[in-house]
């Protein structure tokens, strides 16, 4: 829908995606760089990441290998919010019991930011602005990971077939 489109005519799915796709290209050191990793030309690549071009966006072929070499999911983590769900990294350590007591500290930590960054964003007027918001929103996000990893732990320690995350969809199941 034209409301649901920006200035460069993207819709919002699509400039979170092109705002992504950026981000793994600025990881990358440059449009050169992330080029050179699936050779590619920088000009095909900068057509992937710019919102004047709407129908050139990365093809998921190369995101893993992006990915991998960035160190960090910035495409995987868009399209995981786009289907209403988080992307949770398991930790390398995963179904080695060693791992589950600094889970739980790492968990207690994140509770304790999502308090401090409510505790901060009210501080000053008693309401929240977007800004802080975000920044609650963050650390919720962070919150989430940790709890999943927890329980993704715990299920593999106990040998359980399931998967270690359940995704839901807003609005389906409970």
């Amino acid at each position: 829908s034209a409301a649901g489109r920006g200035m460069s005519g993207l819709t919002r799915r699509e400039r979170d995606l092109k705002i992504a796709t950026a981000d793994l290209v600025d990881e990358l050191h440059g449009y050169e760089a992330a080029a050179s990793y699936i050779d590619r030309s920088k000009s095909v690549v900068h057509r992937w990441a710019s919102d004047q071009d709407r129908e050139k966006f990365l093809p998921l072929r190369f995101v893993p290998e992006l990915e991998r070499r960035a160190g960090r999911p910035f495409i995987t983590i868009a399209l995981a919010k786009m289907a209403g769900g988080v992307f949770i990294r398991l930790p390398e350590d995963f179904g080695d019991a060693s791992g589950l007591p600094m889970q739980v500290v790492a968990l207690v930590k994140e509770v304790g930011d999502v308090a401090d960054a409510l505790r901060e964003g009210l501080a000053d007027d008693d309401r929240l602005d977007h800004a802080e918001l975000a920044k609650i929103e963050r650390e919720l996000d962070e919150l989430i990971d940790k709890a999943a990893q927890g329980r993704a732990q715990v299920r593999a320690m106990q040998d359980k077939a399931a998967p270690p995350v359940r995704a839901v969809v807003a609005g389906e199941g409970e």
